[in-house]
């Protein structure tokens, strides 16, 4: 019985290791370019994995579920971040929109799901630090996961090319997704991989943990991340307060200085390779900038957002659904088209919106209590300044880059680990036995949850894993829409990503943007209806998505331009009316009103509404060159001549013909 007992533990502990290596270095390598979206369906799929892991892990492993039992009894770290799951639980319940509360959409999916797969993360390496384990494993997985996404992020700058004049053309995602998520996970990751570089055992890791430092500099660098950099800074900060503070063993201190100068040689050969570095540097400061003015807009308007609904907030991943209510004119220019605000670009103020003046309040106890943590902990003769300021540079470096952007599912768990090894380390001196047969008994429910909890969790990995699959399919209906492929067999492929995945509304869109494709080049009936069809579905499911509205009236606006039928350009500007009253400062439903307005032959309307298209979204191109036409038609050449300036992206002559 006893070696029975003794395999199940050492089974549960590598699991719980593995499972947390998995969540904090194979979530941001998780990248696929098969499907639609290359970072999200996969990311998913690998973090509702490491969740299983994890929760089995726990189960399996009495020693930890014991550690992790004392911890929530008497962190008060641990208290404030379930009371924030708690909120964040109940903020779902009453969301606006429940179904896209719980998992998220597509492709990001930072619902509810999301929050619990982080607050897993981070018990998991809180029960592993009790025994001063779970450092190692999440510096380690940081390494490992750290020299894969530093090295794609080079190959993505050279094979960028040099040739580029504009610096926003140079900024680099790597298996992330998008520059500004990098450049946050860099800040995260670069005082773990400093961690090691430092106290780690094994030469192995330290020579890997130098090389992996050198390429997420560079890396956080090329990402051109302003908000990441302020991050970096904070970090900085944090490392030289606590080590000041405390007592670099071993050399540290004279380690750290070596450290600081690799820094900033990788700075200086990122600046050197991109020469605009400078001017960005600067702009960080320029309060005027458009980044500037549109942060301070968004932030202004979840202010709102937040006074309206207070006690439990809109729900997770509910701002994409409310923003358009709130938001002022000219926050989406046009130049990418269509775009769905899905957060506030502030941790705090998104937290705020999704879980009310509640949530709102844990994070912030959250926040305090971990650095308060950190403090007592520098201050302490037997510690070692190293390990507390590596915690503490990737807390506070994480938060403050997360001031400029908002929690993924690749910085969320990493962050959440590092959150539970503060909650290890506040209370790791009242009582480091975590083997006694008092915490064993008291952390049975504990593993009872761990077992319910990972069932949770692969239920979700079984429907990532359909999403996954789905997007595959659907990527392949739209290639083929694209190149005019019968729509039957259109149909039946996108329909086929539907069934697989049904939950997902995002697939019921895909059918209808393929078949405006198809209608576009060649007019049919029965896409027209299956595609309205398909709108209408997602609909159900995202009633307050306005994109959506404009991408069906779409549709029949295709379809009258391919056909020449007004009744199909009457629906459409029923469809456009729609979408400008849910979205009134979005001038890309204005520019399709007045596109099918021009379908109908009424000129005067139609330069009126693209009007107010440009005038919401000066850099939609499409708005200006139908404002063209429309000029043309009325006789104003001069106007038009001004309007194609624009349409080329050409800033309008100053003193033009009347």
């Amino acid at each position: 019985m006893g070696a029975t007992f003794s395999r199940m533990e050492r089974w549960g502990r590598a699991t719980l290791v593995a499972g947390l290596a998995l969540a904090c270095g194979g979530v941001p390598l998780a990248m696929a370019r098969l499907g639609g979206s290359p970072f999200g369906p996969v990311k998913a799929v690998v973090l509702s994995l490491a969740t299983v892991m994890i929760g089995l892990g726990l189960a399996l492993s009495a020693q930890s579920s014991a550690s992790l039992s004392r911890i929530a009894r008497r962190s008060t770290l641990a208290w404030a971040a379930l009371a924030l799951v708690g909120v964040a639980c109940l903020s779902a319940v009453t969301a606006i929109e429940p179904h896209q509360a719980i998992l998220g959409s597509y492709p990001d999916y930072r619902g509810l799901a999301l929050v619990i797969a982080c607050l897993v993360s981070g018990a998991g390496a809180a029960a592993l630090a009790f025994g001063e384990v779970g450092l190692r494993v999440v510096s380690r997985a940081t390494v490992a996961a750290g020299l894969l996404v530093g090295l794609a992020a080079l190959v993505e700058r050279v094979d960028t090319g040099s040739s580029l004049p504009d610096w926003q053309m140079l900024r680099i995602a790597s298996t992330l997704g998008n520059p500004s998520n990098l450049g946050v996970y860099c800040v995260i990751a670069l005082p773990l991989v400093l961690f090691v570089v430092l106290r780690d055992a094994r030469r192995f890791w330290r020579i890997l943990a130098v090389v992996t430092f050198g390429l997420l500099g560079l890396a956080l660098l090329w990402s051109s991340s302003r908000g990441a950099w302020i991050g970096l800074v904070a970090a900085i900060g944090t490392l030289v307060l606590v080590v000041a503070m405390g007592r670099a063993r071993g050399g540290g201190a004279r380690k750290l200085v070596r450290v600081g100068l690799l820094l900033a040689v990788c700075v200086a050969v990122g600046a050197l390779a991109n020469p605009s570095f400078g001017e960005r540097v600067t702009s960080v400061f320029d309060t005027k900038s458009k980044t500037a003015r549109w942060r301070v807009s968004a932030w202004s308007s979840s202010v709102e957002m937040i006074s309206d609904r207070p006690v439990l907030g809109w729900g997770p991943n509910s701002f994409r659904f409310v923003y358009s209510d709130y938001q002022a004119p000219k926050q989406i220019d046009g130049m990418f088209g269509y775009q769905i605000v899905e957060a506030a670009h502030n941790v705090v103020l998104d937290t705020g919106v999704a879980f009310g003046i509640p949530g709102l309040l844990a994070l912030l106890a959250m926040t305090g209590l971990a650095t308060t943590t950190i403090v007592r902990e520098a201050r302490r003769e037997d510690a070692d300044s190293i390990e507390v300021a590596a915690v503490g540079a990737s807390l506070v470096g994480g938060v403050s880059g997360l001031m400029l952007h908002y929690v993924t599912m690749d910085t969320g768990p990493v962050l959440a680990a590092v959150v539970g090894l503060v909650c290890a380390t506040q209370v790791r001196r009242i009582a480091a036995d975590a083997s006694d047969a008092e915490a064993g008994a008291q952390a049975r429910w504990l593993r009872m949850a761990a077992i319910s909890g990972a069932a949770v969790a692969f239920v979700a990995l079984v429907l990532f894993s359909r999403v996954f699959t789905a997007d595959l399919t659907a990527a392949r209906a739209v290639s083929a829409a694209k190149s005019g492929v019968d729509w039957p067999v259109v149909r039946e492929r996108v329909e086929a990503a539907r069934r697989n995945a049904p939950f997902e509304p995002f697939f019921a869109r895909q059918e209808g943007k393929a078949a405006a494709l198809f209608v576009q080049k060649r007019f049919d009936v029965d896409a027209l209806e299956d595609g309205a069809r398909a709108y209408d579905d997602a609909l159900v499911a995202m009633p307050d998505d306005p994109t959506l509205v404009a991408e069906r009236a779409n549709l029949y606006l295709a379809a009258a331009m391919s056909s020449k039928d007004a009744r199909y350009a009457t629906e459409a500007l029923r469809g456009f009316e729609r979408a400008t009253r849910m979205d009134p400062n979005t001038g890309i439903p204005w520019a399709g009103k007045g596109s099918a307005q021009a379908a109908l032959g009424m000129w005067e309307q139609s330069a009126v509404s693209l009007e107010r298209a440009v005038e919401l979204s000066p850099r939609y191109r499409v708005a200006w060159r139908n404002l063209a036409t429309a000029y043309d038609a009325l006789g104003m050449d001069a106007k038009a001549k001004n309007a194609r300036f624009r349409a080329d992206g050409v800033a309008e002559p100053t003193k033009a013909p009347q």
